[in-house]
């Protein structure tokens, strides 16, 4: 009896040593994740003003500040998952090439958005103010809270929404002043597919709405 309740002790302990392991891993993890988070949006920031100050001075030219700031915004966003996200259960409804179609419409007028976003922000300063760890679906996701302190101008406020992909941290979403970039996507979006006799014919109208006015950017 005394030899089983030995092996119980030992077993009991060595449990606990592996459970205390996995929490501080854990724990670890996610303290990874919020310091990543914080330093993704600080030095996309601190990209995207030091842009912004070379435009400014003559450095660069309107069509190289541009390229530039697409470029860090098309790897600074998930684009699949938030496309995806914003036309919520039509993305089953419809053929593959539709969808395909529709994401590579939403990339451009998505990088469109933020590119004019950034534009508005001259001789400004993003500081990240706080972070917090979330739950995101399956995964662990940070909330980042940023302001743009303005030197004509109040402060804007700047939440971002930032998870892990491929080692990568990007952004899901944007809110501005409270309001959502996908919140107003979907909105946007899933009223126009509303309006279609079906979904594959709600897609094509959105689609075609995108491809317009991407079309009108180019332009001008």
């Amino acid at each position: 009896m005394k030899t089983l309740w030995f092996y119980k002790k030992i077993v009991f302990v060595c449990l606990l040593g592996i459970n205390l392991t996995l929490s501080a891993n854990a724990s670890c993890d996610s303290s990874s994740l919020d310091n990543d988070a914080k330093n993704f949006i600080d030095g996309m920031g601190k990209d995207v003003i030091e842009i912004l100050d070379q435009y400014q001075k003559g450095k660069i030219s309107s069509k190289e500040k541009n390229q530039q700031l697409r470029n860090i915004i098309i790897k600074a966003v998930d684009f699949k998952r938030v496309g995806l996200s914003a036309i919520g259960r039509y993305k089953r409804q419809v053929k593959k090439e539709t969808v395909e179609r529709y994401l590579t419409a939403f990339q451009k007028a998505v990088t469109r958005t933020y590119l004019n976003k950034f534009g508005e922000y001259n001789d400004d300063n993003l500081v990240v103010v706080s972070s917090v760890l979330t739950d995101i679906g399956r995964s662990k996701g940070v909330i980042v809270k940023s302001e743009l302190r303005r030197k004509n101008g109040p402060k804007v406020t700047l939440i971002w929404i930032v998870v892990k992909k491929n080692n990568q941290m990007v952004v899901i979403d944007l809110k501005v002043e409270g309001a959502s970039m996908l919140r107003t996507y979907q909105q946007e979006y899933l009223s126009i597919i509303g309006n279609g006799k079906n979904a594959e014919e709600g897609m094509k109208m959105l689609i075609e709405n995108l491809e317009r006015n991407n079309t009108k950017w180019d332009a001008s």
